[in-house]
């Protein structure tokens, strides 16, 4: 009987805190600052996006604290 509370409550906390892990954000960058402004080109020229929608995405892109500046006409 010991055994089985036991084993309830390991699996009552490894399933409590696996629920935890899917209110976790991540933040990763799998593309480059480069490819996400060539991306963002090719869906306004696309007219997915409007030229002001461009400006916006380029401008959060540029204002990110780790990235490096460049001009973004450069993709255009």
């Amino acid at each position: 009987m010991r055994k089985f509370l036991i084993l309830i409550t390991i699996a009552s906390v490894g399933g409590l805190s696996g629920c935890a892990a899917f209110n976790t954000i991540r933040t990763d960058r799998h593309t480059t600052i480069g490819q996400e402004m060539l991306d963002l080109k090719k869906a306004k020229e696309a007219g997915i996006i409007t030229e002001s929608q461009y400006n916006e995405q380029i401008a959060r892109l540029m204002s990110d604290k780790n990235t490096i500046k460049v001009d973004a006409k450069l993709v255009e």
